[in-house]
C-alpha cells in the first residue's frame, strides 16, 4: 500500500475536491478512500485550518521519485480485515456523519479548544468518540483524569506515561506530532480530557 505524494495530489485537485477528499473521505468520482486515510479525524477541521493545510500542500514540490502503484498484498489484506472487523467497514466515508455540524475551535476557551484538538488529532488511534478502539488496542482518553498537568505535558512531549510503563505507539506519535504543540494547546487538551469521563459519548461520532 503506497501513500500518494501529497504535493502531486494537490496539483491534480481543486480546493473543493481537496476539501471533500480530506474532510469527507470522498474522491472526485464519488468513491470513498479507505480507512488508512483518517478523514473522520479531519472532518471537524475549521475552514481556516483546512485552508492552511491546503495552502501548505500547494507550496510543496512533488518528489522526483516515481512511486509504485498500490498492490493489495497479504499484509494489506490483513490490515483491511482488521479495519473491517473493528469498524464494520473499510471505507472512510462510511464512518462520517456528513451532515453533523463541525465544532468551533474557540481558541479563547480552553475546554472548547481542547475538544477541537482532541477530535482533530486523537481520534485516529482512540476512535471517533475518544473512548478507545473497540478491540481494546488503545485506551479511552478518560484516563487523562489521572494525570497532573506536569505528567500530561511529559506524556505529550515524550510519550512517557505515569507508572513507569512503555507506550511504543504513543512514544512515536508524541515525538512526531504532539511535541510540536504549543503549551496552550497541550493545556487545553488536558482541560478537556480531564472532563471526558463525565461527558456522554455522542452517538454520531461512534
Amino acid at each position: 500500500m503506497v501513500a500518494p505524494d501529497l504535493a502531486h495530489a494537490a496539483q491534480k485537485y481543486s480546493n473543493k475536491e481537496l476539501e471533500r477528499l480530506i474532510r469527507h473521505g470522498t474522491r472526485p468520482d464519488g468513491t470513498s478512500v479507505i480507512l488508512v486515510m483518517p478523514s473522520s479525524m479531519f472532518y471537524h477541521l475549521s475552514d481556516d485550518d483546512l485552508g492552511a493545510i491546503i495552502a501548505f500542500l500547494r507550496r510543496q514540490s512533488p518528489g522526483d521519485e516515481q512511486l509504485p502503484d498500490t498492490k493489495i498484498g497479504p499484509l494489506a489484506r490483513l490490515l483491511l480485515m482488521y479495519y473491517k472487523n473493528v469498524a464494520g467497514t473499510i471505507l472512510a466515508a462510511e464512518l462520517i456523519d456528513h451532515d453533523m455540524p463541525r465544532i468551533d475551535p474557540a481558541a479563547h476557551d480552553l475546554h472548547a479548544q481542547g475538544r477541537y484538538l482532541a477530535l482533530t488529532v486523537c481520534t485516529e488511534c482512540h476512535w471517533t468518540d475518544l473512548r478507545g478502539a473497540p478491540d481494546g488496542s488503545t485506551p479511552t482518553l478518560a484516563v487523562v483524569a489521572a494525570y497532573s498537568i506536569d505528567n500530561f505535558r511529559t506524556l505529550m512531549r515524550t510519550g512517557e506515561p505515569i507508572g513507569d510503563r512503555q507506550l511504543e505507539l504513543m512514544s512515536s506519535v508524541a515525538v512526531r506530532r504532539f511535541a510540536h504543540f504549543t503549551d496552550q494547546e497541550i493545556d487545553a487538551l488536558h482541560v478537556y480530557l480531564q472532563t471526558l469521563a463525565t461527558i456522554p459519548a455522542d452517538p454520531r461520532t461512534k
